[in-house]
């Protein structure tokens, strides 16, 4: 079961909520990695994994 945050964005008088869903690979080190491709890499960078140069 996925977990939503709310992140509430004041720009004008009347505020908007966003919602996020969890990042599932938050913080998973992806340096170094092979065997995938550069689009699976890219997306692992979007759902939260990290590349240390």
């Amino acid at each position: 079961m996925k977990c939503y945050r709310p992140k509430l964005y004041f720009k004008t008088s009347n505020p908007t909520i966003d919602w996020f869903a969890d990042r599932p690979y938050e913080g998973m080190n992806i340096t170094g990695v092979t065997g995938i491709t550069q689009a699976q890499k890219a997306t692992l960078e979007v759902l939260g994994a990290i590349v240390n140069s």
